[in-house]
């Protein structure tokens, strides 16, 4: 969610923190881990064409399963390694995705995230979605804002993580479910993908770019060292694009894409769970990291 969607709602959230409705599911913690499993969910209902929600809604119990297992585990819980960064991102990344997916579904939301919400909720557009609703995620109630702004991009200060989280929008990079082994390659490809698929584009005067981009502006020049956002995207982006943002690094003049809040939804029978590799047998339940030790092994593959 964009920090300037509202000036207020950060103060929202401090002042109605303990009025946001806390979403549970039936489904208990299971004993193993079943990341794997909702993965394969996630990589067959992502399509070029956006979510197939209705194949997900299938596999709700899959769903339920994991929102259960991360609710009780997590880098705090399960006492991480603190160098063991990637790792983090992933599972709080996919975390993320996983309870925007569940609110679509428990909200029945056709049109936009921003359209649901009453009473003090409806003030602002998307508060009901980003601040009315906790989750819990490593022990702890979160709302998504806080979620992400906090505990997410916050805390690991990584640019790139903006990528990784899905806000059920045509306007957010695709949803994907990410795994710690090789995190930020596929974090630099995804911005690339996005930009490819319409995050930037060509104008009379230059090139406009989403207006993602200058929503955390901040990030990606304070994380990156970058003095503008065109000499940030001249490394993630080739041939004329990228001659034009190192040309103009220093008086970087980028048009405005309109974020599209529309719902992300593929039409049901969109899914491709036919294309994933076949399943591999589910591993042994592995011992947690402790810190200062690094494990290669863990459910986000």
């Amino acid at each position: 969610m964009p920090r300037n969607l509202s000036a207020l709602l950060p103060a929202l959230s401090a002042l109605l923190g303990g009025c946001a409705e806390h979403v549970t599911v039936a489904a208990p913690a299971p004993p193993r881990d079943p990341t794997r499993a909702w993965g394969r969910v996630v990589e067959a209902a992502a399509t070029p064409q956006g979510v197939d929600y209705a194949y997900i809604d299938e596999h709700r119990d899959v769903l339920h399963r994991y929102i259960a297992w991360v609710a009780e585990h997590g880098p705090i819980i399960d006492d991480w390694s603190d160098s063991d960064e990637d790792h983090s991102i992933a599972f709080m990344a996919n975390a993320y995705n996983a309870f925007v997916i569940e609110d679509v579904l428990r909200l029945k939301i056709r049109d936009s995230v921003l359209g649901v919400g009453e009473g003090i909720w409806g003030i602002k557009p998307g508060s009901y979605f980003f601040l009315g609703r906790k989750h819990r995620i490593d022990g702890d109630w979160q709302t998504l804002y806080v979620l992400e702004h906090q505990d997410i991009v916050g805390r690991y200060q990584e640019p790139l993580v903006h990528m990784a989280l899905n806000c059920a929008s045509k306007g957010c990079p695709p949803l994907r479910f990410w795994r710690k082994r090789g995190l930020q390659g596929d974090l630099r490809q995804a911005l690339r993908i996005w930009l490819d698929a319409g995050g930037l584009v060509q104008t009379d005067s230059g090139y406009a770019v989403s207006e993602l981009l200058f929503w955390y502006e901040d990030d990606f020049l304070d994380w990156s060292n970058k003095p503008s956002l065109c000499a940030y995207l001249a490394d993630h982006t080739t041939g004329p694009a990228a001659a034009y943002m190192r040309a103009h690094a220093e008086r970087c003049t980028l048009g405005r894409i309109p974020y599209d809040w529309s719902l992300n939804a593929a039409p049901a029978g969109s899914a491709r769970p036919d294309q994933l590799p076949p399943v591999e047998p589910e591993p042994e339940p592995e011992p947690t990291t402790p810190k200062g030790a690094t494990d290669d092994e863990d459910g986000q593959l």
